[in-house]
Formats: structure tokens, C-alpha cells, sequence
């Protein structure tokens, strides 16, 4: 009886063992990566309105994630922020229902483009949807908050254009 129970705990530990391996073989697949980021984009875009895009996603171990090609539109369908790669620790990460934080992160060949439209809109204001002392959004954008701890930055250029 006591063989019988060793050998149904080393089954059921190997079979543990062998669905954390498959796993970590599906999370380290490339179509596993581009599919999941297509949903959570999709799921991004469609709850805030917003216009986002991830050319990539990988990952260096459980905790440093690297995204290529972020790409953040702003209301005119314009590019208002382009990362070539954004890379940071998950680690420290802390999500609630309004803020995002994100530890160690590296922005290299990046873009922030800033314009001023005609009509006298930002393309900046995709990123505040709430104007000062009013509690509706004054242009469709992500009511969310991202904090950037221990950026660094390389190879990035900042353009303000005016109509």
C-alpha cells in the first residue's frame, strides 16, 4: 500500500511538473506572444477608446518584459507616441482600477509627437480626458493613469508642431 501511494505522488509530481513545462513552452512561443498581445490590445482599444498597438511582445525570464513597436494614437488617428522597444520589470508593477505603475523601465527609439491642430486641439489631449474641474471627458481617452518609475531613455526625440 505504501508503494502504491510513493508512486501515485511521483506520477502526480512529475504530471505538475510536466504542465509547468508545457507552459512555460507555450508562454515563450512566439504565436502564443503575438496572439495574446493582439487580445489584450483589442481588449485596451475597445475599453478606452483608444487607439494602441504592440508590434511584439517577449520576455527575459518571469519578470523583465520587452514590447517593439508600441505605437499610441492620438483622437486624429495621428501617431502621438512610438517606442521601437519598451522594456520593463514586472516586478514591480502595481495595478488598481486607475493607475498602472511599471519599475525599471528602458524607452529606446522612441517618439513623442506633440501637435496643435487647426481647430485649436492637442493631439496631447488624447492622454487627459478630464479637464480641470469637470468630472465628463472632454475628448474620448483612457481614463487611466501610467507611471513610469526609473525610466531611462535613449535614442528618443520630443517634436511640438503647431498648425
Amino acid at each position: 500500500m505504501l508503494k502504491k501511494l510513493i508512486k501515485i505522488s511521483y506520477v502526480l509530481m512529475a504530471s505538475f511538473l510536466g504542465l509547468l513545462m508545457v507552459a512555460y513552452l507555450l508562454f515563450s512561443s512566439f504565436a502564443f506572444q503575438t496572439y495574446l498581445t493582439g487580445r489584450i490590445t483589442s481588449y485596451v482599444n475597445e475599453k478606452f477608446h483608444t487607439r494602441i498597438s504592440v508590434g511584439e511582445l517577449s520576455y527575459d525570464g518571469w519578470s523583465y518584459f520587452s514590447l517593439r513597436q508600441v505605437m499610441f494614437g492620438d483622437q486624429k488617428q495621428d501617431t502621438l507616441f512610438y517606442a521601437g522597444r519598451l522594456q520593463f520589470n514586472l516586478a514591480g508593477i502595481a495595478i488598481d482600477s486607475t493607475t498602472f505603475r511599471l519599475n525599471h523601465v528602458v524607452l529606446d527609439e522612441g517618439l513623442c509627437k506633440i501637435l496643435t491642430y487647426k481647430d485649436s486641439t492637442f493631439s496631447i489631449d488624447a492622454m487627459f480626458a478630464f479637464t480641470e474641474g469637470d468630472t465628463t471627458p472632454s475628448v474620448p481617452g483612457p481614463p487611466f493613469r501610467l507611471e513610469l518609475k526609473n525610466l531611462e531613455v535613449m535614442d528618443t526625440r520630443f517634436v511640438m508642431i503647431d498648425s
